[in-house]
């Protein structure tokens, strides 16, 4: 049997008033995670497994509505502070949509950080995954940068 696969790559590139240490924090930290890398507005990211290490997997369940996909995430390299390579398996009802190659690199910038950010990504059986793909991650990095450039609450 073939299924069909469609492959795109999208690199994205921006800055934010955080540092890079704070910047790089919100891919550790499972709770900051969930708050800024939701796909579109409606969905609630649930962690169901966090280990956020070179050879961890993250498992979360994404629920929109009726809607509900899982994503499974296998961390390859990290260097703290510096770059992520990691691979997001997304399922719908345990069907495979799609798989993404993340590359993400973090730098100092004069007033606060730059991310660069590139997916390389294969979408499975028409699913479409590769190209709904690009406007999540747009989603997400618009999310990031409220949570990050706003003023530090005080404690």
């Amino acid at each position: 049997m073939h299924t069909a696969m469609a492959h795109s790559t999208v690199t994205f590139e921006r800055t934010f008033a955080a540092s890079r240490e704070r910047l790089f924090d919100a891919w550790r930290d499972p709770a900051k995670r969930a708050t800024w890398a939701v796909p579109f507005e409606g969905v609630t990211i649930n962690y169901t497994a966090t280990a956020f290490r070179q050879g961890g997997l993250d498992r979360c369940e994404c629920v929109a509505g009726d809607e509900r996909f899982d994503i499974a995430t296998h961390y390859f390299t990290i260097n703290d502070d510096a770059l992520i390579v990691s691979a997001e398996t997304l399922l719908i009802d345990d069907t495979g949509q799609g798989v993404t190659l993340i590359s993400a690199e973090f730098f100092d910038q004069a007033a606060g950080s730059r991310l660069a950010l590139t997916l390389q990504t294969v979408g499975i059986g028409g699913s479409g995954f590769e190209t709904e793909l690009e406007g999540g991650w747009r989603h997400a990095l618009d999310a990031m940068a409220l949570l990050l450039d706003a003023p530090a609450s005080a404690s």
